[in-house]
């Protein structure tokens, strides 16, 4: 009978060691996955800063700069220029706002779907009683 304690007792100790790893390696992925989130939130952010500009200048074809003849090496700003930059700045804003509600609803959901699930056992157990 002892004996199968002592084999119990160290099946138990095995077992948690295991899951000790196991926590260890889960906690490594966890926080590499976080490092990698961080970065792709940078990149997110660049392009929502970028791609707007891009895509305006591209419509606009970048008739906004006036070159000289070739006589003088003079260069030139279009005096409509500002057109591109407040059309830039707005696409962005919309870009932006797009972007933010569209993850903060998702975000709202995934939290309503959290409350909802952890109040559904405890309503259970009232009803219960």
């Amino acid at each position: 009978m002892t004996s199968q304690m002592l084999d119990l007792n160290n099946r138990m100790v095995e077992l948690n060691n295991r899951m000790l790893n196991s926590n260890e390696q889960l906690l490594h992925i966890g926080t590499k996955s976080f490092d990698e989130n961080a970065a792709v939130k940078v990149v997110t952010i660049m392009t929502l800063i970028y791609l707007p500009a891009s895509l305006v200048s591209s419509i606009f074809g970048m008739n906004l700069f006036k070159f000289d003849d070739g006589t003088t090496e003079e260069f030139k700003v279009s005096h409509q220029f500002w057109i591109y930059v407040v059309t830039t700045i707005i696409v962005t804003i919309i870009t932006a706002a797009i972007w933010y509600l569209l993850t903060h609803k998702e975000q709202v959901r995934r939290r309503s779907s959290r409350l909802m699930k952890s109040w559904a056992p405890q309503d259970a157990e009232k009803d219960a009683e």
